[in-house]
């Protein structure tokens, strides 16, 4: 277990890698952290700052210069971006000065800290600065990737709380990162069981968070270097859903396991968008502008391997937009950074991948409706041209008609991949196969929304002709839903079924206004009463739950005036957190 630690630790990068996990491994042992890495402010060359013993049992402050990989020439003292040894000048010229006043009268222990090896040629110029430099409450302590990592087992992850079938766990997930699949299914028993290791209490709770969001950084560390970071997504995805478990309960309380939970929770969402990042933006948008080209890149013989992996991507870039949307509106967790050019970015670049791509013109199964709805609150949310969407809409409806009366590739209701192959084309089986659809209503209260007169009229025919039978549902939260719908851990949810597919819209977006006015219990979860409402959308889109109505509902035009212009067509998207008083009468 070290040796696989201290090859994470080398593979760590010095920003927002290698410092994230460092306080928590401080607070772990007993250390105060009193200061944090930041971007943007001057540090005088400490990257951390804690107080606590050191080796001997004195407690010190420890001033902590934290450096990637291995310490090398260039990294020491070379041409490399911010280099240890100036780091470590400024510490002491500048920084005692700027310590809290109750820690002035405490001895200093300077750390240099690198995730790797000291190289050879090194050694005898590090020893030298340090023997020229030590003084009489103040000396210097080497911390490479073997000491962090004997730090991590003696800490975090000491032998009575990470035992050896989490270890397990975690060595399979690492062994399987090319299968994505089998990896994913590893990580999710560690998950679910460090789950069942905070249930002792709020300590409990804060060991295990912790303990998940490294094992989430070592799988993308190891993703990362063997180039396939599917696994990685998927897992942190599933790691921000079950932070989310671990900090709930505590979500009222107070103190440091509070605080503890908070932060490992914002780690948790900080480093699933930094995987959303490296797979998305560096590695799907520069395919994204080009004929077929990510539908070509799909290995496989079917186009409904095709179908099913465009239809996730375009899901998880609308999702990404979104993120960035909830950050925009967070500048106390972001220290004020604009992150409108990165929203737009991700929704353009949903919209080009769908426009690129001949295969996401129609689902292949229904259960892809929340990737459909995902990309239409990310478009019309980041003030993208109206157009674009209308046009995808009605490729959809076109192509959803001509599927439906020829029985062919249609989106039936089965989760069976088989029926996604070749769905059944006899009556008795295309019946139960289109037994009840959430796609249809979802396009027809958008067509009404953006006032597409042609692809509502185009569903009504479909519906009175070719699926009379079919029940046209949306899905709400109920009262279960909070405790089930993060980690999907049982069936949850109305049904809100029977709506009017009719050629005007109004009947439907009036029956989904009021179902939603009456039907508070979105509101009621903790993550939308705490402003998280991504987290809603992240297990809707993990799980395969349709998305619910509330979310866009209260900025579509009012029942009243369905069929006159829409504002929606002005990119008019309502935060979800004023969503409320919208629908308020």
């Amino acid at each position: 277990m070290k040796v696989l630690l201290r090859d994470y630790l080398a593979s760590l990068r010095e920003r927002a890698e290698l410092d994230v996990i460092l306080p928590d491994l401080l607070s772990e042992r007993g250390f105060d952290v009193f200061s944090r890495p930041q971007v943007g402010t001057v540090q005088y060359g400490v990257d951390i700052g804690a107080v606590g013993p050191d080796k001997d049992g004195v407690v010190s402050v420890h001033l902590l210069s934290v450096k990637r990989g291995d310490l090398t020439q260039s990294e020491w003292n070379g041409n490399a971006n911010q280099a240890l040894r100036p780091s470590l000048d400024q510490i002491i010229d500048a920084y005692p000065s700027r310590l809290p006043p109750e820690h002035k009268h405490l001895p200093i222990v300077i750390c240099l800290v690198f995730g790797g090896d000291m190289a050879d040629h090194v050694r005898t110029s590090v020893a030298g600065y340090i023997d020229a430099n030590t003084r009489p409450g103040r000396r210097f302590e080497i911390w490479n990737g073997d000491k962090i990592a004997g730090m991590l087992l003696d800490g975090i992850l000491r032998e009575d709380i990470f035992p050896k079938p989490l270890r397990s766990d975690l060595r399979k997930a690492l062994a399987m990162l090319d299968d994505p699949t089998v990896a994913y299914g590893h990580y999710a028993r560690l998950a679910e069981r460090l789950a069942e290791a905070a249930k002792s209490g709020p300590a409990g709770a804060v060991t295990a968070a912790r303990q998940l969001s490294l094992a989430t950084w070592i799988v993308f560390v190891w993703a990362r270097d063997l180039g396939n970071l599917e696994a990685a997504y998927t897992a942190s995805e599933l790691g921000v859903l079950h932070a989310w478990e671990l900090a709930k309960p505590h979500i009222d309380g107070s103190g440091r396991e509070k605080d503890a939970l908070d932060q490992v929770l914002l780690q948790m969402i900080n480093l699933h968008l930094t995987v959303a990042k490296d797979l998305l933006k560096d590695r799907i948008a520069p395919a994204s502008g080009d004929r077929d080209a990510l539908a070509s890149a799909v290995r496989t013989r079917t186009s409904a391997d095709v179908n099913l992996a465009l239809f996730e991507i375009v899901g998880r870039v609308a999702m990404t937009s979104l993120w960035m949307h909830w950050l925009g509106k967070r500048p106390e967790l972001t220290s004020g950074q604009n992150f409108d050019e990165a929203r737009r970015f991700y929704a353009g670049l949903a919209m080009d991948i769908v426009e690129s791509n001949g295969c996401l013109g129609l689902p292949i199964a229904d259960q892809q409706a929340i990737d459909v709805a995902l990309v239409f609150m990310a478009t019309l949310g980041s003030d993208l041209d109206p157009s674009r969407l209308a046009a995808w809409i009605e490729t959809m409806v076109e192509r959803l008609v001509f599927a439906m009366r020829m029985r062919r590739l249609y989106p039936g209701a089965s989760s069976d991949y088989r029926d996604w192959l070749d769905p059944p084309a006899d009556d008795e089986g295309f019946k139960r196969a289109t037994v009840g659809s959430t796609l249809i209503p979802l396009l027809a209260i958008w067509a009404a929304a953006l006032d597409l007169p042609r692809a509502r009229a185009r569903l009504a025919t479909l519906r009175k002709d070719v699926l009379p039978d079919t029940t046209m549902q949306m899905w709400l939260p109920d009262k279960d839903s909070e405790t089930c719908h993060y980690l999907n851990t049982r069936e949850h949810g109305h049904a809100l079924m029977d709506l009017p597919i009719d050629p005007a819209g109004r009947a439907l977006i009036e029956t989904v206004f009021e179902a939603c006015a009456s039907h508070p219990e979105l509101d009621a979860m903790s993550a939308m009463k705490t402003g998280f409402w991504p987290i809603v959308l992240v297990a809707s889109r993990h799980w395969r739950r349709p998305m619910p109505p509330h979310f866009y509902i209260g900025s579509m035009v009012d029942p009243a005036t369905v069929g006159e212009p829409s504002p929606m067509t002005e990119g008019a998207v309502q935060d979800p957190e004023t969503r409320a008083e919208a629908e308020s009468p």
